[in-house]
């Protein structure tokens, strides 16, 4: 076998304005290695080339509402497209208890 070959990464890049939310560290304690970082575009990178945006849905806060409103997450997309070639993920959370409407 090739030098690395079957090792899986167990590190992610975190953005330092993630560190608010209890994901970075749901992902250390279930053995990833966070790498935190002020990154211009996008919330994770979870593999070389692989990028991801959080977005929050809820009936307080709505970060995905705001987003799309003020045409902020087209921009993010635009600009994880272009450093991530690779591939790029919208991850939305969803507050507990709040419905999501197709209308």
């Amino acid at each position: 076998k090739g030098a690395g070959r079957g090792v899986v990464d167990r590190s992610v890049a975190v953005d330092i304005r993630e560190f608010k939310c209890g994901l970075p560290s749901a992902l250390y304690e279930r053995g990833m290695r966070v790498v935190p970082l002020t990154m211009a575009v996008g919330d994770y990178v979870v593999a070389k080339g692989i990028c991801i945006e959080r977005k929050q849905h809820g009936k307080g806060r709505s970060d995905l509402r705001g987003s799309l409103a003020n045409g902020r997450l087209l921009s993010q997309c635009e600009g994880m497209e272009r450093y991530y070639e690779d591939g790029m993920v919208l991850l939305i959370e969803r507050e507990e208890g709040v419905g999501v409407s197709t209308t």
